[in-house]
Protein backbone atom coordinates (compact mmCIF):
# COMPACT_ATOMS: atom_id res chain seq x y z
CA UNK A 1 0.00 0.00 0.00
CA UNK A 2 1.87 3.26 -0.93
CA UNK A 3 1.26 6.42 1.46
CA UNK A 4 -2.03 7.22 2.02
CA UNK A 5 -3.58 10.49 2.55
CA UNK A 6 -5.46 11.42 5.64
CA UNK A 7 -8.99 11.32 4.96
CA UNK A 8 -11.97 13.52 6.48
CA UNK A 9 -15.78 12.11 7.11
CA UNK A 10 -18.32 13.97 7.77
CA UNK A 11 -21.37 12.65 9.74
CA UNK A 12 -24.39 13.64 11.18
CA UNK A 13 -24.81 12.68 14.66
CA UNK A 14 -28.78 12.94 14.39
CA UNK A 15 -29.47 10.56 11.30
CA UNK A 16 -26.42 9.15 10.48
CA UNK A 17 -26.01 10.18 7.26
CA UNK A 18 -22.12 10.46 5.99
CA UNK A 19 -20.22 12.09 3.60
CA UNK A 20 -17.81 10.91 1.20
CA UNK A 21 -14.36 10.53 2.62
CA UNK A 22 -12.22 13.70 1.21
CA UNK A 23 -8.31 14.73 1.25
CA UNK A 24 -10.22 18.00 2.20
CA UNK A 25 -11.45 18.52 5.54
CA UNK A 26 -13.19 21.60 4.30
CA UNK A 27 -15.05 19.68 1.90
CA UNK A 28 -16.49 17.07 4.60
CA UNK A 29 -17.51 20.22 6.68
CA UNK A 30 -19.46 21.96 3.69
CA UNK A 31 -21.24 18.55 3.42
CA UNK A 32 -22.58 18.91 7.09
CA UNK A 33 -23.82 22.54 6.52
CA UNK A 34 -25.40 21.49 3.22
CA UNK A 35 -26.93 18.72 5.04
CA UNK A 36 -27.96 20.83 8.48
CA UNK A 37 -29.77 23.02 5.55
CA UNK A 38 -31.22 20.40 3.65
CA UNK A 39 -32.95 18.40 6.71
CA UNK A 40 -32.36 20.92 10.08
CA UNK A 41 -30.24 18.38 11.86
CA UNK A 42 -27.56 20.03 14.03
CA UNK A 43 -25.32 17.33 15.55
CA UNK A 44 -22.32 16.66 13.24
CA UNK A 45 -18.35 15.21 13.86
CA UNK A 46 -15.91 15.50 11.97
CA UNK A 47 -13.46 12.37 11.91
CA UNK A 48 -10.05 11.98 10.36
CA UNK A 49 -8.69 8.47 8.96
CA UNK A 50 -5.30 7.31 8.20
CA UNK A 51 -4.48 4.05 6.96
CA UNK A 52 -1.03 2.48 7.00
CA UNK A 53 0.31 -0.85 6.28
CA UNK A 54 1.47 -3.20 9.60
CA UNK A 55 3.76 -6.40 8.63
CA UNK A 56 5.00 -8.62 11.22
CA UNK A 57 8.72 -9.23 11.86
CA UNK A 58 11.00 -12.10 12.50
CA UNK A 59 11.32 -10.84 15.89
CA UNK A 60 7.33 -10.44 16.63
CA UNK A 61 7.40 -14.09 16.84
CA UNK A 62 4.78 -13.94 13.63
CA UNK A 63 5.45 -16.18 10.78
CA UNK A 64 6.94 -14.15 8.01
CA UNK A 65 4.55 -13.83 4.75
Amino acid sequence: MPDMPVRYVGTCLCCGERSAGTDNPDDAQLWCLKHAGATGDTGYELSTHSCFDAAPSAASGAPAR
